[in-house]
């Protein structure tokens, strides 16, 4: 009797104990998935954001004339598939892309590219030494060395050049060691287009092969979008500068949707248009001052009690520095 009284009582323990260490365990888990997916939203937006408040700067107003007319090809974009920007002759600081992200769970989903000066080295400080073979080649000043450090120009880079004619966008695709930059046609984006009607380097000579006192800085375009092939069960957010190979920012993010908010000329104060999915006709991505971002994310493991995922998603809306201030004073 007594055995069989102790033994009750053990069971009973021990299945108390057994209870509250599975109840203890669960909230451990809900606990992380709740700590793992608030830290991925956050710093997906922690990202987006430091890119996103630059757009614009550096940028010519209007944004920087692209081969366009006879003899010019397609600008290619940096993305999850092959594609390229919409047609026209000029890229904008911000290029929209409606439902252009992968489908996650159903879901379209945006991505967006932006352009701003990388003042990492400041090649601008002084006029290019000289723009020879039709502007294939550009020598910087010797007070700006290009080699050699961290900020050195690279491969890939884009380069804006500026002078009395107007802007035009080249893709480095080499250098000499020293301080001469190469352009050679095929490069990734298709900027290093020398022979077209309209846009490209060959628009800023005098028409005879000489081009007048001209600066160069380098630029930074950044895009991001939804990974969803590298592991389709935990689609990443990416940010890919240049051409240069996607990196993950934020893992388990599933849906990127960005609006944007337009002035016009005659209300250059408060948006004309607020929370537009993109700009349509007559109103152009130029007009764009403010992004309204919102990511949504869930947790890789399933909660084992509701057999679901925790999800959470974070909004916020981005003022562009360099192209929020206008003249209100007219």
């Amino acid at each position: 009797m007594e055995l069989a009284v102790a033994m009750g009582i053990t069971v009973i323990v021990t299945g108390l104990t057994l209870q509250a260490f599975m109840a203890a365990q669960q909230t451990n888990q809900i606990g992380s998935n709740i700590l793992e997916t608030n830290q991925n939203v956050r710093a997906g937006m922690s990202y987006m954001t430091r890119d996103l408040i630059q757009t614009g700067n550096g940028i010519p107003t209007g944004g920087v004339p692209v081969p366009s007319g006879t003899g010019s090809r397609p600008i290619n974009r940096p993305g999850p598939v092959a594609m390229t920007f919409p047609a026209g002759q000029v890229l904008q600081a911000v290029t929209t892309g409606r439902d252009l992200g992968p489908r996650v769970d159903g879901q379209a989903t945006d991505l967006i590219t932006v352009l701003f000066a990388d003042r990492s080295l400041a090649i601008d400080d002084f006029p290019l030494a000289a723009i020879t073979n039709g502007g294939t080649r550009a020598r910087v000043d010797a007070r700006t060395p290009i080699t050699g450090g961290p900020a050195a120009i690279r491969t890939g880079d884009v380069i804006l050049f500026t002078n009395a004619r107007g802007n035009a966008l080249q893709t480095v695709t080499g250098t000499d060691g020293g301080q001469t930059m190469f352009f050679d046609a095929g490069d990734a984006f298709a900027f290093n287009q020398v022979n077209t009607q309209f846009g490209g380097i060959s628009s800023l000579d005098d028409q005879n092969g000489v081009f007048p006192p001209t600066t160069a800085t380098r630029v930074t375009m950044v895009t991001y979008y939804i990974d969803a092939v590298t592991n389709p069960q935990v689609p990443r957010l990416v940010r890919r500068r240049n051409f240069e190979p996607a990196i993950a920012v934020a893992l388990v993010i599933d849906n990127v949707q960005i609006t944007y908010d337009l002035i016009d000329g005659s209300n250059a104060i408060n948006p004309a248009l607020v929370n537009v999915p993109e700009p349509v006709a007559p109103n152009t991505a130029a007009q764009i001052r403010k992004i309204n971002l919102f990511l949504s994310g869930r947790s890789e493991s399933i909660d084992t009690r509701s057999r679901q995922t925790f999800r959470t998603n974070l909004a916020t809306q981005l003022s562009l520095r360099g192209l929020a201030y206008v003249d209100r004073y007219q």
